[in-house]
């Protein structure tokens, strides 16, 4: 093939067709040659973008002093051309100053390589370089637009939260009979600001009463069932008077149509009534496993669906407990209802029991069911609804115990030893124990300091 006017051919074809492409390469391309770098070659979209300030034989580091020197680029240019490294960065950040006064911003993806002389040594450097600032502008405005949805979103699961911690009672009661714990977990999609609530009510007669409900709907409605039922509750109703008293309510409230609800009653001696009106029904924890047992569904619908409320009953024994909980720990991603059931009963039941995880599990039996319970059951599976769990564990009877002290120095010793061994029997936590001794010596030895 015959060359450009001179004929010249090299191993890379025609010099002309080469510098032809050069040319018109669809990103900039510059050339310089020897350690002062002084400019040998630069393409056309190199003229256009430096708006032809490049000059050929002039340092390159001197025509775009104010751009190579002092913005971080002089050590790279020289890199190829020193050392024979090839230098690349991706989005890099340019300004430009233009004839006219003019600041251009751009980025740039960059490779520096080295110009080899006939023995391989490199001579020069290199540059091709890809104007990308489209493309970091868009992404950029994406990145921004994408910060305030998350933003939005926050805002929003706040809100969602504020919500559904009003639906949760602020604590449990401490009572001499029983243990009582609860947890609550929220659902991964926290848009939907329905979910879960539950309360656990101390009666006047020594009973306690545990609540659990759970509804589609605004947690505005749901805030609105759980204010009806702990008023009646509080008022001495008994179970079918009070769910009776809420359904009639959630017929006139359409969002909170539909709840389910479950009320469990249990009293010093034992006795159990309870009514799970579209709810799953209770489950019992024996001391023996073999006994640990689901109790009987009462066949009542959801609140509002003109169904009936009947009751049942059951006894639980000292060291028995029940718990009380939603549907989002059965309805756990890949595992069927009935799976997931046996998994309920065999894990509550492991951790009332210390069984499993014994290692700093808490001493309360009821705290150890809640939190055991929820940690093992959704660590695999995960959860897409809210999760509630109530668990109450009859304590059996501790035997009062009336200590008399003469009023001398060591008073205070004799009623920290004897209130010691009262609590032995009754178990409470470490911290609780702290504090009991703590009060009674200092009760004790103002007595002493004022007899």
């Amino acid at each position: 093939m015959q060359g450009a006017d001179d004929g010249e051919h090299r191993a890379f074809g025609e010099v002309q067709a080469a510098a032809e492409g050069f040319e018109h390469l669809p990103f900039i391309a510059v050339v310089t040659d020897g350690p002062q770098m002084r400019t040998a070659a630069f393409n056309a979209a190199a003229r256009a973008i430096t708006e032809n300030r490049i000059v050929y034989g002039q340092p390159i580091l001197e025509t775009f002093s104010k751009e190579l020197m002092s913005q971080g680029w002089a050590e790279a240019y020289a890199a190829p051309t020193l050392t024979g490294a090839t230098i690349t960065r991706d989005e890099h950040r340019l300004q430009v100053h233009q004839p006219d006064g003019s600041v251009m911003e751009m980025y740039l993806d960059v490779v520096l390589g080295p110009l080899p002389d006939q023995d391989g040594h490199p001579r020069g450097t290199v540059m091709i370089c890809r104007d990308v600032t489209s493309r970091v502008q868009q992404r950029t405005a994406a990145e921004h637009e994408l910060k305030e949805l998350r933003e939005r979103y926050a805002a929003v699961r706040g809100g969602v939260r504020a919500m559904q911690r009003a639906l949760l009672a602020d604590s449990v009661p401490v009572l001499p009979r029983f243990d009582v714990a609860a947890r609550y977990v929220l659902a991964a999609d926290e848009q939907a600001a329905g979910g879960d609530w539950f309360d656990a009510v101390a009666c006047e007669n020594g009973s306690v009463v545990l609540v659990a409900g759970h509804g589609q709907a605004a947690a505005v409605a749901m805030g609105q069932l759980r204010s009806v039922l702990l008023s009646q509750l509080r008022a001495g109703s008994g179970v079918v008077d009070a769910i009776r008293f809420l359904d009639r309510f959630a017929v006139t409230v359409p969002a909170a149509r539909r709840a389910t609800v479950c009320i469990i009653r249990i009293e010093e001696n034992g006795d159990v009534e309870y009514c799970a009106a579209g709810h799953p029904p209770p489950l019992v924890l024996a001391a023996d496993d073999a006994d640990t047992r689901y109790l009987a569904p009462t066949g009542a619908g959801p609140l509002a669906t003109g169904t009936q409320f009947p009751t049942g009953t059951a006894h639980l024994d000292a060291g028995e407990a029940i718990v009380c909980y939603s549907d989002g720990i059965l309805e756990r991603p890949g595992t069927t209802p009935m799976t997931a059931a046996l998994e309920l009963r065999t894990t509550a039941s492991n951790a009332q029991r210390n069984v499993i995880m014994p290692a700093g599990a808490p001493t309360s039996a009821a705290e150890r069911i809640c939190t055991l319970t929820i940690e093992l059951l959704t660590r695999t599976s995960g959860y897409t609804d809210d999760i509630t769990i109530l668990a109450l564990q009859r304590q059996p009877a501790v035997a009062s115990r009336d200590v008399r002290l003469d009023v001398t120095p060591d008073a205070a010793q004799h009623a920290r030893a004897a209130l010691r061994a009262w609590l032995h029997d009754v178990e409470p936590s470490p911290d609780d124990v702290g504090a009991l001794v703590r009060a009674t010596t200092e009760l004790v030895a103002n007595v002493i300091d004022h007899a």
